[in-house]
């Protein structure tokens, strides 16, 4: 673990204090939860957050735990920091770009180590097991919507599509359908039909292999070290080829650590996700922040197209310093974007996923 670093987006060491969070060895000893006290503790987190317009209090404590997070507090005790009874971790935030880490951070092996633990403690079931129609329906929008950024940016002739780290490959059922020849990198070993996996991951790629387009879904949050990964992706790439990068946007009034802080080690704003891209020697043509979804649940998330040059670009280091205003923005949201923010991933879907059941069940009783 490291205590110091510079900012994996843009190498800066300009970081602000935003909140401690801490975590005892007992907590994910206890036994079960209610639903009523993590209820409880998530909306008194809300109810500080929209009262104070700012992140919640100095130490944030969540001992109501479900399996999933247990599972995870036990990588920080029993993986990261073996010998502690007490851990407080500290988020940052980084006032050149916004990007938000938390200290100590995990190194490279840190990460192996955590995945090798989850893998054996779970029991992974088969990806190609049914899902609901509602989180088919979404996940093949979702699809849809990285189809129709990425497309549009290459060739209309038939073209070798990658996905990096995309589990069954089912986000590239539109290029399926559109002709394009479909490669995966990923640990998963079950792959829907017409998509072949290359490789485990980039060190395990045929050498020399390029392709016109690559896929990054929900990836980059994961590793320690996100600049190398990007410049691999790049160098998977045909001179002109394109990629399509998304990331969940969980910083508002800081991020959420308190149950789980061991999935995602990387919190992107748009500013430090694009500038991520352009070090890695990307020119990016699209960037949005939209809700989208993982699976069931929605969330906010950062949306990008970049293109790998004909040609080299110059040195980054002078890119402009984020305005405070911005940085602030991101720590301190108005009331009313709060509740947009609340609408958004929580009020909205719930009337959208009523309405897709209704049409569903109208289409199933049609004769």
């Amino acid at each position: 673990m490291k205590t110091e670093f510079p900012c994996p987006a843009c190498e800066s060491d300009q970081w602000q204090p935003v909140q401690a969070f801490h975590y005892e060895r007992h907590d994910h000893a206890a036994n079960g939860h209610t639903r009523l006290a993590r209820r409880r503790a998530r909306l008194s987190e809300l109810w500080q957050i929209f009262r104070k317009n700012a992140p919640a209090p100095a130490e944030v404590h969540f001992p109501t735990l479900n399996d999933y997070e247990k599972l995870r507090r036990r990588v920080l005790f029993e993986i990261w920091f073996r010998d502690r009874e007490r851990i407080t971790i500290k988020s940052q935030i980084c006032q050149r770009c916004g990007f938000i880490a938390y200290a100590p951070r995990p190194t490279d092996n840190d990460i192996r180590d955590k995945y090798l633990f989850l893998n054996q403690s779970t029991v992974r079931g088969d990806s190609r097991s049914p899902i609901s129609p509602l989180v088919d329906c979404l996940e093949r929008r979702r699809a849809r919507r990285v189809f129709d950024l990425l497309r549009p940016q290459l060739s209309t002739d038939s073209i070798d599509v990658l996905d990096y780290g995309g589990a069954d490959g089912k986000m590239l059922r539109p290029f399926l359908q559109n002709g394009d020849c479909c490669w995966l990198v990923d640990y998963d070993d079950h792959q829907i039909d017409g998509v072949t996996k290359i490789a485990n991951d980039l060190t395990d790629m045929p050498p020399g292999r390029k392709f016109d387009a690559v896929i990054c879904n929900h990836v980059l949050e994961h590793v320690a070290e996100p600049l190398p990964l990007v410049k691999g992706l790049r160098d998977c790439l045909k001179s002109g080829g394109a990629i399509y990068a998304e990331v969940p946007h969980q910083i508002l009034a800081g991020v959420r650590l308190g149950t789980d802080p061991v999935t995602h080690v990387n919190f992107f704003s748009p500013r430090s996700f694009s500038l991520l891209f352009r070090r890695a020697g990307f020119e990016v043509s699209h960037e949005s922040v939209c809700i989208g979804n993982y699976g069931r649940a929605r969330l906010k998330v950062i949306c990008l197209v970049a293109k790998k040059p004909t040609a080299a670009i110059g040195d980054l280091g002078g890119v402009d310093q984020a305005p405070s205003v911005e940085i602030q923005q991101l720590l301190h949201p108005g009331r009313l974007q709060l509740l947009g923010h609340l609408a958004d991933i929580h009020i909205w879907p719930r009337l959208e996923n009523l309405s897709l059941k209704v049409r569903r069940q109208t289409s199933d009783a049609k004769p």
